[in-house]
């Protein structure tokens, strides 16, 4: 018979294993708020700003009780929260309350740049022109995060636009989108265009389009912007991972590295956009069984994230997270293990106890557990998975939960206490 067990017996023993995990009281977030959301984004997608803006006042105030009343003080959330209300505040033309709320926000959730935005906006309709402009200035060439190609400017362009619609002009727009060089990000919004159809045809694993898609793309910021502007870099990327995510590693190796080394020259050795390229090279070394390669990128793209974002951060966490995946792999469980540890708490402080990220987080800690024969612990993390999970989040424990170590852990005589 192949495998540990039948299929049968083992769906049986997952079914088992998750209502353990669920064995304990719900902290689900309250109906209330994700009723408050829903009503929210459909105003918002409506372009009610007016009736949005109402809701999401309240929302903060809901968020910030919640997060006080669990943690002792309002937090990360409360930030977050407080960033998107200063965004519908300067929709509204509260403006002295978009700046009270988005300098709140940036304190709370700090390094987040998205927030920064609306603290610059905040600025510039409040008249203080000196202080938006340094800000606005400060994050050029910056993406808005590990995971997202758009950068700063990009970001700021789209702002604008929003505001000119809503009537919101400004004297100051043409100082600021000239200093950050908008006429040409306005040269590439076709780029752009293609770089979504790429990440939409590649998730969806339609490799022949999505390949078709992205040599136009790497033609376009050839011809656009030369082979020396970082966009060329990220087109590259593109065409690498599509190599990658079918198994021609020989053919994604040189394109990523072109990519990194181009990114690194237009934008410096430092800066946040090397770590993802050195994170997909990396990448790429592991799934080819080179791990010994990757592992180096892994570290150096994990320190970069950690001096832009500061050691916090949610992405900084992904970066621990597939370091940690990688020790585990080779057998390095005792380095695994306290990377792993310190993913759950950045994700359960920024993210709260019950976010899918956070069952993630926990079942990656009970596998290692589970690897070391350590039952025990692996028990306790399991015991403290939320009872209400999201379809999703229950799927994705019970296909992680088939692994080997799991079915040797379930399969052995009474489980036996750490020494």
């Amino acid at each position: 018979m192949a495998g540990c067990w039948s299929l049968v017996t083992r769906m049986l023993v997952i079914a088992l294993v998750l209502a353990i995990c669920a064995g304990q009281p719900s902290r689900a977030q309250a109906p209330d708020i994700a009723s408050l959301k829903k009503q929210i984004d459909a105003l918002e997608q409506a372009e009610k700003y007016g009736e949005a803006y109402t809701l999401r006042k309240q929302l903060v105030a809901k968020v910030e009780q919640d997060e006080t009343r669990a943690g002792g003080a309002p937090g990360r959330q409360t930030g977050e929260a407080l960033g998107t209300f200063s965004w519908i505040a300067i929709l509204t033309r509260h403006f002295d309350e978009a700046l009270i709320a988005s300098k709140r926000a940036a304190a709370l959730a700090p390094r987040q740049l998205w927030i920064e935005t609306n603290l610059a906006h905040a600025l510039l309709f409040t008249g203080r022109l000196g202080e938006a402009r340094a800000i606005y200035l400060a994050h050029k060439g910056q993406p808005l995060g590990l995971e997202k190609d758009e950068l700063w400017e990009e970001t700021i362009a789209g702002d604008f636009d929003i505001l000119r619609k809503a009537g919101l002009d400004q004297p100051g727009f043409k100082d600021i989108t000239g200093a950050l060089g908008i006429p040409e990000v306005r040269k590439t919004s076709d780029l752009k265009v293609l770089n979504d159809e790429v990440a939409k045809l590649t998730s969806a694993r339609k490799y022949a389009e999505a390949t078709a898609a992205a040599e136009k793309y790497v033609n376009a910021a050839r011809q656009r912007l030369g082979e020396t502007h970082n966009e060329f870099a990220v087109a590259l990327s593109w065409r690498a991972r599509l190599y990658r995510e079918q198994g021609q590693f020989a053919d994604a190796e040189p394109l990523y590295k072109r990519a990194l080394a181009i990114t690194e020259k237009a934008l410096g050795p430092d800066h946040l956009e090397v770590s993802g390229r050195l994170n997909s090279l990396a990448l790429m070394y592991d799934d080819a069984g080179r791990t010994a390669d990757a592992e180096p990128l892994y570290k150096r793209s994990l320190e970069i994230a950690e001096k832009a974002l500061g050691p916090d951060h949610t992405d900084v966490g992904v970066r621990l997270s597939i370091l940690a995946a990688l020790y585990s792999k080779q057998g390095r469980s005792t380095e695994a293990e306290p990377l792993y540890k310190r993913v759950l708490a950045i994700d359960e402080k920024a993210l709260g106890p019950d976010h899918p990220d956070v069952a993630i987080d926990l079942t990656n800690l009970a596998e290692l557990y589970f690897g070391q024969r350590r039952y025990a612990e692996a028990t306790h993390v399991c015991w403290r998975l939320p009872k209400k999970r999201s379809a999703p989040t229950t799927l994705m424990l019970a296909r992680r939960l088939t692994i080997s170590p799991a079915c040797i852990a379930l399969r052995a005589a009474p489980p036996r206490q750490n020494s």
